[in-house]
């Protein structure tokens, strides 16, 4: 017998953590009518003496990351007391659940760190061929793309039992997630908290402030256009290395607020001023401009390199504040 659950289109690849549940969740007929009233806010770590973590913001203390998505949290330390784990791996998938968890990329077939060294990571699970003796996974490959493979039974169970983790990623090892699309859910774009959110990302408010009811506020993070400066601020101290993965995660949120105002224009028919759209179209082929200029950094290592990065964040910047203004006016006028 063999499964092979669907895999839509993610609009963000930059980390699986997003990546894996918008790839379920984006087989939704109503996907992008909550997709675009979310992942609008972007913040960062305050102290980059580390490095700079830069991500969407998803309010990360929610359980489901999406209204079109069912999730169990199962331990792999529980499972294994009672089941063989790639039992009940094919369990799930023939309920129709796709399974997030941790392996040891050291035994999983085309990736960076196969049979190389050890690297604990997260994959998503979504089919199975019991006749071959594989799993059909997804996740980011040797390429540095994100992209599906197949393991064979042998080397995941190698690959989920050998998941020794320390620091912060050991809190997260010993996890399994299932999750379930949801049909019959519905959501409908709501224009107001789309603008509530484009009005944080500018005035660089504390998105989860909104979560105060559920739990205290730490105020650890910057947001929205503060994080310009922070990016500046690390490209000013680099040394040697830089992290091209933010630069992606950049370019990408520039590429999904293009697609925003589309959707705006598209599917539901607001029109506002035509300069709005041009500015995001440029915006967002700079940004493109400045994550290949940060994957061209990785390999000549020049300064001049780094300096052209900075006048290009710079420039986005101005054009993004002003496009959104723009659009935050028009909209509530509309």
């Amino acid at each position: 017998m063999s499964i092979q659950l669907p895999l839509g289109d993610s609009p963000i690849n930059g980390y699986q953590h997003h990546a894996f549940p918008l790839l379920i969740s984006s087989l939704h007929p109503d996907f992008f009518q909550w997709f675009n009233c979310n992942y609008i806010q972007i913040y960062c770590n305050k102290d980059i003496g580390s490095g700079l973590s830069f991500n969407f913001y998803d309010f990360p203390s929610l359980k489901s990351k999406s209204p079109f998505l069912g999730e169990m949290y199962i331990p792999k330390s529980l499972i294994e007391r009672y089941v063989n784990p790639i039992k009940f791996l094919i369990d799930s998938l023939e309920n129709n659940h796709y399974i997030v968890t941790f392996v040891d990329e050291f035994y999983i077939p085309e990736r960076v760190a196969y049979q190389k060294y050890h690297y604990i990571h997260d994959i998503l699970i979504y089919g199975y061929d019991n006749t071959r003796k594989i799993f059909n996974v997804a996740g980011y490959n040797n390429k540095r793309v994100l992209g599906t493979s197949e393991v064979e039974f042998l080397n995941f169970e190698k690959a989920f039992y050998s998941t020794l983790a320390t620091g912060d990623l050991a809190k997260w090892a010993d996890g399994m997630h299932l999750l379930q699309l949801k049909p019959e859910n519905s959501y409908n774009f709501d224009l107001e908290i789309f603008i509530e959110f484009i009005e944080d990302y500018l005035s660089s408010s504390d998105t989860s402030y909104r979560l105060r009811m559920y739990e205290n506020n730490n105020n650890k993070f910057i947001y929205g256009m503060d994080t310009y400066n922070s990016i500046i601020k690390y490209l000013m101290h680099i040394e040697d290395e830089i992290d091209i993965r933010f630069f992606h995660i950049f370019y990408e949120h520039k590429k999904c607020m293009f697609s925003r105002i589309r959707f705006l224009i598209d599917e539901l028919g607001i029109h506002f001023n035509p300069l709005i759209l041009e500015e995001y179209f440029d915006i967002e082929r700079n940004a493109l401009i400045s994550r290949n200029l940060s994957l061209k950094y990785e390999i000549i290592r020049q300064e001049q390199v780094i300096s052209k990065i900075i006048q290009i964040i710079r420039e986005i910047k101005c054009k993004e504040d002003h496009a959104l203004n723009l659009l935050v006016n028009d909209l509530k006028n509309t």
